[in-house]
């Protein structure tokens, strides 16, 4: 029988508006959670990182509702995308909130950001890299089994947490493209007691489709902005002024797309419209920009990312193929900060988003689109008031489809309705103070 558990604000369904069902933003000098009687444990691989939009804003949203604590295994070793505590420190309030328990000895150079605490007694203690536990629980022993949630951000750290004590139907797990779901058909092996979070419409579809027996949560989107998220509109670009043109990749994979970039670009210098544009690519697509006018900038953080899509970019440029399972659209973080969006759509996810023409270009795959993206940075650099236009409807259409209320406070509610407050509980453990 289909049991599936939804709460949604997927179209077609009513969207709650901007600034309704959210909560102002209070001061944070006590560093506590809003709802201090949840205790949640979030599995990673990479935290404390400062790359990432969703995965940042996930967490940030946890630890901000939640006391939550962050187990993480980079089981891919300390080289592959290294820690960057510093860069997080003073927003995530780390070193004011957490020790870091340090289980894997190649992680005791963290042990510098421990105050009073000596985290490296815990090497070989549990079988992960380290936790990230709140200081009120600091005299614990290491006990799981405390928890009333678990939520593993990737499919694959279902696996990797498998031995974790916490029964599966305190499981929750967040299925993002990538991160071990490389196909819809994986979900066909999860256990039904796991709860599943869901973003992505095809997912979605799938899960209906089967009738899966899993308790689900529909938020579509991403959990990309928090309760006091503020939309920074763009000024109208003045005629003298170049438009910023952008493409992303942060990987070398070809099927991001680069190459039809690439060859947009070369069939745009060709125009005398590449006088008033400046291209950008950031990260480490393989393009040859060899005889092209572009800006090659290498990776930098999601906080410097965000500035610059806000000062420098006017338009952003997604040409994934559609070979890999990935979210629609790429590169939303550019289109939150103004950007209007030229992308491909391979799993055909707009129309859940009800975007319209004059909100964002859907543009067809492979060499295909790439007449379509000149033909439309052509029509943009041409009508500065278009650009405009196109720019403060896409924006707003954007915030408020991932505005709080409508996606990471869908999530928390569904998720709170399967939780005993840990002090309401039998297990004999009381709250500080």
């Amino acid at each position: 029988m289909f049991t599936v558990t939804l709460i949604s604000r997927a179209f077609p369904f009513e969207y709650v508006a901007i600034g309704q069902g959210t909560e102002v933003a209070r001061p944070r000098g006590s560093g506590l959670p809003r709802k201090p009687e949840y205790r949640v444990l979030m599995t990673d691989l990479f935290f404390p990182i400062a790359s990432s939009k969703w995965r940042l804003e996930e967490i940030y949203s946890f630890m901000d509702e939640y006391y939550t604590d962050i187990i993480v295994d980079r089981f891919m070793g300390p080289t592959f995308h290294p820690p960057t505590y510093e860069k997080i420190e003073q927003r995530f309030m780390l070193s004011e909130r957490y020790d870091i328990l340090i289980f894997d000895p190649q992680y005791n150079f963290l042990d510098v950001h421990n105050r009073d605490f000596n985290g490296t007694a815990f090497n070989g203690a549990v079988k992960a890299s380290y936790l990230l536990r709140r200081k009120e629980f600091r005299s614990e022993t290491i006990d799981f089994g405390k928890y009333d949630l678990c939520y593993h951000i990737f499919l694959m750290l279902q696996g990797r947490f498998s031995w974790l004590p916490i029964p599966l139907h305190n499981q929750w797990i967040h299925l993002y493209p990538g991160g071990g779901l490389a196909s819809v058909s994986q979900i066909d092996a999860i256990p039904s007691e796991f709860g599943l979070v869901i973003n992505l419409p095809a997912i979605w579809e799938y899960v209906q489709r089967k009738q899966f027996s899993h308790r689900v949560a529909f938020a579509l989107g991403g959990p990309f902005l928090q309760r006091d998220s503020v939309a920074i509109t763009k000024q109208m670009k003045r005629p003298n002024e170049k438009i910023g043109i952008c493409f992303t990749q942060s990987s070398d994979d070809p099927n991001k797309g680069s190459a039809y970039f690439e060859a947009a670009m070369r069939n745009f210098s060709l125009s005398p419209l590449q006088n008033r544009t400046i291209f950008y690519q950031v990260g480490n697509a393989p393009i040859n920009a060899e005889g092209l006018d572009v800006v090659r900038l290498n990776h930098m953080s999601q906080a410097d990312l965000d500035a610059f899509y806000r000062e420098h970019v006017d338009i952003y440029v997604n040409t994934e193929n559609g070979r890999n399972f990935n979210g629609f659209p790429l590169g939303i973080e550019a289109l939150l900060q103004g950007a209007v969006g030229i992308t491909t759509d391979p799993l055909n996810a707009h129309p859940y988003w009800n975007l319209t023409e004059d909100e964002i270009i859907i543009i067809p795959t492979f060499e295909e689109g790439v007449p379509h993206i000149v033909q439309a940075l052509k029509k943009l650099t041409l009508n500065l008031d278009l650009l405009h236009s196109m720019s403060l409807k896409s924006q707003k259409k954007f915030h408020h489809i991932l505005s709080f209320a409508n996606h990471q406070a869908v999530v928390f509610e569904i998720l709170e309705q399967n939780m005993n407050p840990w002090n309401n509980r039998s297990s004999g453990f009381e709250k500080d103070g």
